[in-house]
């Protein structure tokens, strides 16, 4: 298990061996890990190996924090019915 906040992009690149299959435009898929920490835009290539679980980990990280938002509103919500019995 693990959490990484940002999102994983696909890029297609060339290699830049002439011979290669991406000089004819069959480009190479590559992912790149974009963070973004302090105003600052990060990007990390991930080596193909990695790409499920790099992927994995963001997904976690995803739903980690739409639960923590869906709790966030439940208390939201709580803190303005205990206010309206307050006043009633």
């Amino acid at each position: 298990a693990g959490l990484l906040h940002g999102y994983l992009s696909t890029r297609f690149q060339t290699c830049g061996k002439k011979a290669c299959r991406c000089a004819r435009g069959e480009k190479h898929q590559a992912f790149v890990l974009v963070i973004h920490e302090e105003g600052k835009t990060t990007q990390i290539p991930v080596p193909r190996h990695l790409e499920p679980t790099v992927r994995r980990w963001v997904e976690q990280d995803r739903e980690l924090r739409d639960l923590l938002e869906e709790i966030s509103g439940i208390h939201r919500e709580r803190v303005l019915d205990l206010k309206q019995r307050r006043k009633g």
